[in-house]
């Protein structure tokens, strides 16, 4: 089975934690405007900065994102 990648879940566990996008991106070493380019789904995470954003936000990196079986 395939997998198709979906919406991005970034900001939904950000703001679980009541972290701004700058405190995310501080806790990753990433900067403001990335985060809200994942989050609006401008661009998609390389498999390193997933793994980064996802041991920030204490998840799975399959939890980054809706994932559709094809």
């Amino acid at each position: 089975m395939r997998y198709r990648v979906g919406r991005c879940r970034l900001r939904e566990l950000r703001k679980k934690r009541g972290w701004t996008q700058e405190e995310l991106a501080r806790r990753t070493k990433s900067t403001k405007s990335l985060v809200s380019d994942y989050e609006r789904g401008e661009r998609r995470m390389m498999l390193s900065t997933a793994k980064s954003f996802a041991i920030a936000l204490d998840c799975h990196i399959d939890d980054l994102y809706e994932w559709y079986a094809e």
